[in-house]
């Protein structure tokens, strides 16, 4: 198997670059000794093995120990503060919209803060792919994503009836808090934060291995960072509809670039989102 991971030296200027890259970036010849499998990164957006590994590792990990310890920090303030672990869970959860929207939204932002650091000079023409209008077709790709999930979570709904997983409940308790900042994070900001991380990040590694490896690794790491708890059926009778829509944004993202998927992505979640606030305010007329 060819080794993706392996840097090659351009004969032109004597500089290492990525093996998968049409072209030396650094004096802009041609690469004339790519293999047959490099050419399947041309139309996704490759910043090396390294970047791309940290980019994956900066939400499945670092973030996630940032969290662990804002939570066991404002866990000790309450405790001092209120004096017993009753009251303090009873503040918790009387205020659980406000500290989720928080959460959520501070700890997205500080992965995107994080991803510029990582990606430097690569960040912003990260976005050059919008400029080719075939991104446009990530909108009716996004459609289908959601009535494929919306009919196989209607079946689910079937299973387990009443029963929501611990994402779902998690997103309306920043709903019931603030529904703007609600479109906010699961519309704007979460998918711009988790196609660099899953797709330009954990994806692209993984293609290097084997595309088989990449499509199922990021859909299985999609589905269960979408997990409250890996001992709740619940979660797992939700697991294959997140695991699904990692496939196909990883799949819109192989064929149409970032642009495409984060398209793809901010109309699933956007029509869903509006759905959802349509049926919450109806509840609160």
């Amino acid at each position: 198997m060819v080794n993706l991971f392996k840097s090659k030296v351009c004969p032109q200027c004597g500089k290492k670059f990525d093996s998968v890259k049409g072209s030396c970036p650094h004096c802009g010849s041609k690469n004339e000794s790519r293999d047959k499998r490099s050419f399947s990164f041309d139309r996704i957006y490759t910043v090396g093995h390294i970047r791309e590994l940290l980019l994956a590792l900066g939400q499945l990990v670092f973030i996630k120990v940032l969290v662990y310890i804002f939570e066991s920090v404002l866990v000790s303030i309450l405790l001092a503060k209120l004096g017993d672990r009753e009251s303090a869970s009873a503040w918790i959860q009387a205020n659980y919209g406000a500290l989720n929207f928080w959460l959520s939204f501070g700890a997205d932002l500080l992965i995107l803060v994080y991803a510029i650091i990582i990606l430097r000079r690569d960040f912003l023409p990260l976005w050059k792919s919008f400029k080719n209008p075939k991104v446009l077709l990530g909108i009716p790709l996004g459609i289908a994503m959601l009535i494929i999930t919306t009919i196989y979570s209607s079946f689910a709904s079937q299973i387990m009836p009443g029963e929501s997983n611990g994402n779902s409940l998690g997103l309306l308790t920043i709903l019931d808090y603030s529904p703007a900042g609600y479109f906010l994070f699961a519309v704007i900001l979460a998918p711009i934060v988790e196609e660099i991380m899953y797709r330009v990040g954990l994806f692209t590694f993984l293609k290097r291995i084997h595309p088989v490896v990449a499509y199922i690794g990021v859909g299985l790491v999609f589905g269960m960072i979408h997990m409250q708890s890996f001992t709740d059926p619940v979660e797992w009778l939700h697991f294959p509809g997140y695991a699904f829509g990692g496939i196909a944004l990883a799949a819109i993202y192989d064929w149409l670039g970032f642009g495409g998927s984060v398209i793809a992505h901010m109309t699933n979640n956007g029509i869903s989102v509006m759905l959802t606030i349509i049926y919450w305010m109806s509840e609160r007329a």
